[in-house]
């Protein structure tokens, strides 16, 4: 049996949901591959030569949760450089020189999971809050609450704007997330965010994620 690499249908898989999620299919579909190439060419490889491998590597996979979210952040950073690339080349066409808007805050990632199975939990509301507010998101398209599901395994990802009225006197910005489901008892837990006042153009275009440890709920008839 040939080399496989498992992680080649994950991928797939996620970056066909991330799109259809995001509302993109339709504009991003001819470059789906493009996408699932950036992603596998970030990320080790799982390779196995047996059909015992695969079935091992299947399952195990199911539990690297830190592997889903490098798989989730690659795809999103793939749809946006493939934007910006086309932004660019829109805007060349029409004779005007337009640099990519930059973002001063990171991309927000994270997963939640039940306290006694630590599976994944589906249909959590995670809200994401700036002075109790719901934070502004950098595009409208970004969900603010979002909705846990099968397609991301619990994860959920934010990305908000930087608002020179509201944050430019902070040097730190603080946020809450907050997480409701009629099953589990709701959680919140605060992060901190740096702000990157010093970005470099000729830099990559996402920064590297801010990383929220695992929350775990803890179902409500739990003894």
């Amino acid at each position: 049996m040939p080399l496989q690499n498992l992680l080649e249908e994950v991928v797939d898989n996620v970056t066909k949901e991330v799109l259809k999620k995001e509302g993109e299919l339709d504009s991003l579909i001819t470059v789906k591959d493009d996408i699932v190439a950036y992603v596998l060419n970030r990320i080790p490889p799982q390779y196995v030569t047996s059909e015992r491998g695969i079935l091992h590597g299947q399952i195990a996979s199911k539990y690297r949760i830190q592997q889903k979210t490098d798989i989730l952040i690659g795809v999103y950073e793939a749809i946006d450089i493939i934007k910006r690339r086309r932004s660019t080349a829109i805007n060349s066409d029409s004779g005007l020189s337009v640099s990519p808007v930059f973002n001063m805050l990171q991309h927000i990632v994270g997963s939640v999971a039940d306290e006694e199975t630590i599976s994944p939990i589906f249909e959590v509301q995670v809200s994401l809050l700036f002075n109790k507010e719901i934070a502004k998101m950098i595009d409208p398209n970004w969900e603010n609450p979002y909705i846990t599901n099968p397609a991301t395994r619990g994860h959920y990802h934010f990305w908000p704007a930087y608002s020179h009225k509201r944050m430019s006197d902070l040097d730190k910005l603080d946020f809450t997330i907050k997480f409701e489901h009629p099953n589990f008892e709701s959680a919140a837990v605060k992060i901190e965010l740096d702000i990157d006042r010093e970005h470099d153009p000729e830099g990559p275009a996402v920064k590297k994620p801010y990383s929220v440890p695992l929350i775990l709920l803890k179902p409500k008839n739990a003894s």
